[in-house]
């Protein structure tokens, strides 16, 4: 049964399915029904992120940031800045980025702006 829905994920993703894209990813990432697969991981990942979905590219400048395989953190930083234009739920990991220099020229006016915005909306919710 499982496997019928990697199948039915993998023929919308080959399609062009944003989501799709995202879910057939997701499988070789966590190696349901098929087996874990980092190239294949980023592979999906990239195509779901460059179409526009949004958790999708949060995810792949994770992967930038934190992975072994494709780690590149300047754009792990403009990835976490495409996220940041849509929604405010990646201000922090800017700030970080900006304080530490990560992928990014250091500058501790840009990470404090953020850092204090990222502060207020979490203060508002």
């Amino acid at each position: 049964m499982k496997r019928k829905h990697f199948e039915f994920y993998l023929k919308s993703a080959e399609g062009g399915d944003k989501y799709a894209l995202c879910k057939v990813g997701d499988y070789y990432y966590y190696g349901r029904s098929i087996l874990k697969d980092e190239s294949e991981v980023f592979e999906w990942y990239l195509k779901a992120a460059k179409k526009g979905h949004a958790y999708t590219q949060y995810k792949l400048a994770d992967y930038y940031f934190y992975n072994s395989l494709n780690k590149n953190e300047s754009k792990a930083f403009k990835w976490y800045l495409i996220v940041a234009n849509k929604s405010n739920n990646n201000l922090k990991a800017i700030a970080k980025c900006y304080r530490d220099g990560t992928g990014t020229n250091k500058n501790l006016e840009n990470g404090l702006k953020n850092m204090n915005f990222y502060q207020r909306i979490i203060k508002n919710l």
